[in-house]
């Protein structure tokens, strides 16, 4: 293949993928066709066949693009093991990670008929961060409690995220500092309740 096909392939790929998320702002994932991408990225459905064999295709390598911004998930796993400067270096260089797919993430996250992303993003927090025997020895093997844990931590973590995300706010500082908020005693004082109450 020559270099004038080769840039030829790439030009048309990054139209077809622009267009597609682009449509993914205006329209619900379920209702955008081939043709609607074809047409918005200025190629005919022959050449949409030519790089994907279906919109799934297309949706999936996104996806995926956008989800190793987030593998420094796998260093996090054995972050216990340092000292609170390092785990503060990790932590930020994760977040910066993601800022780099900040378009990407809000998309996924805006399309109500296609929780993919927050699924998949979910699990592989939860691989990462959850050490699962441990939390289930404090939970005295609750494993009902446990799976509700897990799903208020990162239900809340995507939230935050999201709303981080949309504000603009690139600083990593006011994330994590949300977090330590939202997972302290500060909520309930927020809302002028006391701790013992509960």
């Amino acid at each position: 293949m020559d270099k004038k096909t080769d840039l030829r392939i790439i030009k048309s790929k990054a139209a077809i993928r622009h267009a597609f998320l682009e449509l993914l702002k205006e329209k619900d994932y379920h209702s955008i066709t081939v043709s609607d991408i074809a047409r918005k990225a200025l190629v005919n459905r022959k050449t949409f066949y030519f790089h994907y064999s279906a919109k799934d295709d297309l949706y999936n390598e996104i996806l995926n693009d956008t989800l190793e911004r987030f593998t420094s998930t796998h260093i996090i796993k054995g972050m216990r093991d340092y000292d609170v400067k390092r785990q503060s270096s990790i932590i930020n260089a994760f977040l910066r990670n993601i800022l780099e797919v900040k378009q990407e993430c809000l998309i996924f996250m805006s399309d109500n008929t296609n929780n993919i992303f927050d699924i998949r993003l979910k699990k592989m927090l939860s691989d990462s961060l959850i050490f699962e025997d441990e939390v289930l020895e404090r939970t005295e093997n609750d494993m009902p409690l446990f799976k509700l844990l897990v799903d208020v931590y990162f239900s809340t973590f995507m939230r935050v995220l999201r709303w981080w995300l949309e504000s603009g706010n690139e600083d990593t500082a006011k994330f994590t500092d949300t977090i330590k908020m939202l997972f302290s005693s500060r909520p309930l004082e927020m809302l002028g309740l006391k701790e013992e109450a509960f």
